[in-house]
């Protein structure tokens, strides 16, 4: 029962913590997101291409780390920070085990994404923009009652959110 109830409230602060900081998320989702995501992907070209440069030099190790961990320990960062920066509640585990390939298949595809995610984040301030003047038509908006602006942006966190999720399943 006690467990229950530290869960309710940790995630009734996440969603407080996201409603406060609204506003810093759609910025981060329609400005920051296709820039952080160009260069996360070019460090994964880079990372990925020296990893495969360097594996035969391995077979002379005595310690030889698999290529998939290898990359799994390089490219396994970058997603966990975008994670945070759109305070998601999905905590990447140390002892994680994602496919390798998807996680390479994420951070490079993960720009011609962004920009879509970046213009449906535009498209969402607009919206809240004028859903915070002309209010809500069921005439629920303000205190106590649900804010579709903010619904929008939520929406458009959770796209990304699933997109970077595929990499860590």
């Amino acid at each position: 029962m006690g467990l229950n109830r530290a869960a309710i409230a940790i995630c009734h602060d996440v969603l407080s913590n996201l409603n406060a900081n609204i506003a810093i998320l759609q910025i981060h989702l329609s400005c920051l997101t296709p820039l952080l995501s160009l260069l996360f992907s070019i460090y994964t070209l880079l990372t990925t291409t020296t990893l495969l440069l360097l594996q035969p030099i391995s077979y002379f190790c005595t310690e030889r780390v698999p290529l998939p961990t290898q990359i799994r320990y390089f490219l396994l960062p970058p997603i966990a920070f975008q994670l945070r920066l759109i305070y998601s509640d999905i905590a990447v585990p140390k002892t994680a085990v994602p496919s390798a390939p998807m996680l390479v298949l994420v951070d490079l595809f993960g720009p011609i994404y962004a920009v879509w995610v970046a213009a449906a984040a535009w498209v969402a301030a607009a919206f809240w923009a004028f859903a915070t003047i002309m209010g809500d038509p069921d005439g629920r908006d303000g205190m106590g009652g649900k804010d579709d602006g903010r619904a929008a942006v939520l929406g458009v966190r959770r796209w990304w959110e699933g997109w970077l999720e595929r990499g860590i399943r």
